[in-house]
């Protein structure tokens, strides 16, 4: 129950008398905007607990902006809302290049019912950053749209130098439907 834990793998009882609990814990991947601050979540969308979190800490993580909606519970709790649970498995992809993509906010647009995602470098200096339009979420994608894994590929290939100021990184999307 405690908001960190996301699963109990085992427990052994041993003597003489004790326990062995082995847990599977949450891990941040990203800082969902809220009036007020940010809001750490894990790759499935569920808020974590901000207590321990400095402003260096949180800056270090992709912040997601646009999501109108609050958390339904408390921390520990999934968010309530599709789109923060798309935030965080996006988010969670692409963790491995956190570091070579540098900061990143996180924004959809809906296109046709449908959340298209983008990685963009904040704006520095009163100049732009670049965008990688990175399309739907992993498990959401439409008939011809990359999967999760060719996106990766293209975002570990081009993603740096596509979020400089003026660069653009369009993962190939499937035409609109009739």
């Amino acid at each position: 129950m405690h908001p960190w834990v996301k699963q109990v793998v085992g427990v052994e009882l041993l003597h003489p008398p004790g326990a062995r609990v082995e847990i599977l814990c949450r891990q941040p991947v990203a800082m969902v905007k809220v009036e007020g601050g940010v809001l750490p979540i894990d790759g499935e969308g569920v808020v974590l607990p901000s207590d321990g979190f400095t402003a260096e800490d949180a800056a270090g993580y992709p912040k997601v902006v646009g999501i109108g909606s609050s958390p339904q519970g408390p921390a520990g709790s999934p968010w309530g809302d599709e789109a923060v649970g798309e935030a965080g498995a996006i988010a969670m992809l692409v963790q491995p290049e956190r570091e070579s993509l540098g900061p990143v906010q996180m924004r959809f647009d809906a296109v046709e019912g449908q959340r298209r995602w983008m990685l963009l470098r904040p704006e520095a200096d009163g100049k732009e950053g670049g965008r990688i339009r990175f399309g739907a979420a992993p498990g959401k994608e439409r008939p011809g749209e990359p999967s999760a894994a060719a996106k990766l590929a293209r975002v570990r290939q081009f993603g740096a130098s596509a979020l400089e100021p003026g660069g653009s990184l369009d993962l190939p999307l499937p035409a609109p439907a009739p």
